[in-house]
């Protein structure tokens, strides 16, 4: 990718607190700066249509989405 590309992804994590960080560390490490939007803030939803079994769960930490947006530096 070339410098000032941009990298969209929608992700969910089942620990957000711990695996969000080491995400965004090893995108760091990759070459990425985060971009974030206006209001400095991450956009997060909820994971529309899960299956029967993963609703009985609850609320997980799968159960939302994150969407990502870096640039290749």
């Amino acid at each position: 990718m070339k410098p000032g590309g941009y990298v969209v992804q929608m992700v969910s994590f089942n620990d957000r607190r711990r695996h969000l960080q080491r995400y965004l560390y090893a995108m760091r490490v990759c070459g990425f700066d985060e971009v974030k939007t206006n209001s400095s803030r991450r956009i997060w939803r909820d994971v529309p249509n899960r299956k029967w079994h993963a609703t009985l769960k609850g609320e997980t930490g799968a159960s939302r989405k994150v969407v990502l947006i870096h640039r290749a530096t």
